[in-house]
């Protein structure tokens, strides 16, 4: 076994360092590899240097857990220095047994505090308590090594056994910047919120607020565990016991008449947690509805209360029950007007600014089509023929598929 405060080499079975004497287990994490394996260039350094500069920090850690060693040794209870805290901290209710060893997490604690600076960022928060568990958050980016190869973003890890290991790793859509956290109320908060802003937008920084749940962190606007998928905030205030956030509940990517492509959102939600004196948590939100704004294309006839449409080209079937074919724009909006009143419930589109799979122009002029749809299937649009007249028929929405193609019901 490897020392982590010093690089040497120890016996597996060693409990303190032979060069250094600092505790072993409190200093290993599993999967992560020593200094001289992450940065092989580096110079050797002096242990004998290291060992007596670090010697005052680690001595009084390795000094108590000296005598509980010895006195589990001679058969006899250890007795708890008269400086240290109670024996066990009873978490507050919403939880069964939430009962915290605080020696345990003092140890945890220790341990984490050497393992952040050795391998993640400073800022990183201390371990915190969730349901009888001991839990920390890193970065895997930030780690000299990732639990696995397909492991990216966040690392959920445990305190198992006088060591932190691996739980849970949680992709992240950008691993390769920045992360930091922040758990918000006491570390002995039952499933506490954690708030993890990622630096690396060209927006600025982007938020997520979510809490450790046992071995899971559920995103709090979903409600899901997080996987692939995470939901922004945009924090509006925060203090060490609430946190009041602005989210979007549910949205889609709309392309615009230019080509551009924005992001919508059709719910917002606005939140606030707080987290109560006996460690509960309280959430209230507001949602808000927002209409979407009109899509204008070009060459739009500017038909009273109808908006011309541009239906995506993703192999899903319209049904066509009239057109309009002329070089006049008054006269196809006179047209297509008398048929999206012939057919209440039809839309109207321009074959040319649509898909392939539609005639484009006939003796040089455009083409605007009224129909009915899209359909997933064609067998649907099939049956939708029966709302037009004997002529109605069936087009594939589908640039891979030519114009000239025949479609048959």
């Amino acid at each position: 076994m490897k020392c982590g405060l010093c690089w040497a080499d120890n016996p597996d079975d060693a409990l303190f360092c032979v060069d250094c004497g600092v505790m072993l287990t409190a200093q290993s994490v599993a999967n992560v590899p020593t200094i001289d394996q992450v940065d092989p260039a580096a110079p050797t350094r002096n242990r004998g240097l290291v060992a007596v500069s670090l010697l005052a920090i680690v001595s009084t850690l390795a000094l108590v857990v000296l005598v509980i060693v010895m006195a589990l040794d001679d058969g006899e209870p250890a007795a708890a220095p008269a400086t240290s805290a109670p024996a066990t901290t009873t978490a507050p209710a919403m939880t069964e047994t939430t009962v915290a060893p605080v020696d345990q997490l003092d140890l945890a604690t220790a341990a984490w505090r050497g393992f952040s600076a050795a391998f993640l960022q400073p800022h990183f928060d201390e371990p915190f308590v969730s349901d009888d568990r001991i839990l920390a958050i890193a970065s895997a980016d930030d780690l000299a090594a990732r639990p696995s190869d397909s492991i990216v973003g966040l690392v959920l890890l445990g305190w198992v056994d006088g060591q932190w290991t691996s739980i849970d790793g949680i992709a992240f859509q950008s691993p390769d910047t920045a992360v930091t956290f922040e758990v918000l109320g006491s570390r002995l908060v039952a499933n506490p919120v954690v708030v993890m802003t990622w630096s690396g937008s060209p927006d600025g920084n982007v938020s997520y607020v979510f809490r450790a749940i046992g071995g899971e962190l559920i995103d709090l606007v979903s409600g899901r565990p997080i996987g692939d998928e995470w939901t922004a905030i945009s924090l509006t205030d925060r203090s060490f016991d609430f946190v009041e956030y602005t989210a979007c509940k549910t949205g889609e990517v709309l392309t615009y008449p230019d080509g551009t492509e924005s992001f919508f959102c059709d719910v917002v939600v606005d939140s606030r947690i707080d987290i109560l004196d006996d460690g509960t948590t309280r959430a209230t939100e507001t949602e808000t509805a927002q209409t979407r704004p009109e899509l204008v294309f070009a060459n739009d006839l500017e038909i009273t209360a109808v908006t011309m449409t541009q239906p995506e080209c993703d192999g899903s079937y319209i049904t066509a029950v009239g057109a309009s074919v002329s070089s006049s724009e008054s006269r196809n909006r006179a047209n297509i007007a008398k048929l999206l009143e012939r057919y209440p419930g039809s839309s109207y589109l321009r074959n040319d600014q649509t898909c392939d799979s539609l005639w484009p122009k006939a003796d040089g002029a455009p083409i605007y089509i009224v129909y009915f749809g899209p359909y997933a299937t064609k067998s649907e649009a099939c049956d939708a023929r029966d709302l037009g007249p004997k002529g109605a028929y069936v087009r594939p929405l589908d640039d891979d598929v030519a114009y000239t193609t025949k479609i048959y019901c």
